[in-house]
């Protein structure tokens, strides 16, 4: 039979092992709570919106691994895109800018031309168009007088 310090041990060491296990949640909780607050502002609202709608917790971790190394290796094919392309795109965006701003500048001359030619015939459309009526008018005058005296000469 266990002598009474012996017994008075084995209870020490049976509440401190209960009292361990009673605080193993405690712990997991407040490193569960310190990585939380290690999470960004935009992860906590996106998980936040996701708790609302019910989509939180529809997929398993599997799941969420596959989905995962989807995600992996589509960003890897993203990375190892041939670096021509890159430098493609970049000499075609330059090339659409430099013909953007020569374009611009045609348009602002052509502008420029219509605003010149508006002025001039401006200034020589309403003399051009009072002569053609002035010798229309002369025409008209000199044809009444032809007919009026071919008129009398047949009587």
């Amino acid at each position: 039979m266990p002598s009474i310090r012996q017994r008075s041990q084995s209870s020490t060491l049976q509440i401190r092992f209960m009292f361990g296990q009673r605080n193993a949640p405690r712990k997991l909780l407040d490193i569960s709570k310190a990585k939380l607050d290690e999470v960004d502002d935009e992860l906590r609202r996106t998980f936040q919106a996701m708790e609302e709608s019910g989509t939180a917790h529809e997929r398993s971790a599997d799941q969420l691994k596959d989905e995962l190394e989807t995600l992996r290796e589509k960003l890897e094919l993203l990375l190892a895109t041939d670096p021509g392309v890159i430098e493609q795109y970049e000499r075609r965006k330059e090339e659409i800018k430099s013909l953007s701003r020569k374009l611009e500048e045609r348009e602002r001359h052509a502008a420029k031309l219509e605003k010149s030619i508006k002025v001039a015939r401006d200034n020589w459309q309403p003399a051009l168009q009072d002569l053609v009526t002035s010798i229309g008018k002369k025409f008209s005058e000199a044809f009444d007088r032809a007919s009026t005296s071919s008129l009398i000469k047949r009587f």
